[in-house]
């Protein structure tokens, strides 16, 4: 594969990637969801450089049936909500623990009931 495929593959941008439900459930442990993991873009990939990192510059949600199984009491289905990544860009460590500072957004998948 050419130097330059190598390269562009391996960049920093928005990529499918399996997530695990819990993961963006972290306070959710009383069930089980199935599937247990699902697909999202999120930003993935070299920066060539340690000092920067491959971060968000542009996310929307998207919305997801997830069936939820509590052990011994019944499962149904719940509507989720989860962040994807439309843009990425590699940002120094430092913006980013400012970004996160100053963000009122939350990461984690989101209930709808």
């Amino acid at each position: 594969v050419p130097f330059r495929a190598v390269w562009e593959r391996s960049f920093c941008r928005a990529m499918e990637v399996l997530v695990p439900v819990s993961a963006e459930r972290p306070r959710d442990v009383e069930h089980l969801f199935k599937p247990p993991c699902v697909r999202l873009l999120r930003c993935a990939g070299c920066c060539g450089d340690e000092r920067l990192q491959c971060l968000p510059t542009r996310t929307h949600n998207t919305t997801m049936q997830i069936l939820k199984v509590k052990p011994l009491h019944g499962q149904y289905l719940e509507e989720m909500t989860f962040v994807q990544h439309s843009a990425c860009e590699c940002s120094s460590l430092w913006r980013e623990e400012t970004t996160l500072a100053h963000n009122t957004r939350c990461s984690y998948a989101v209930q709808k009931r």
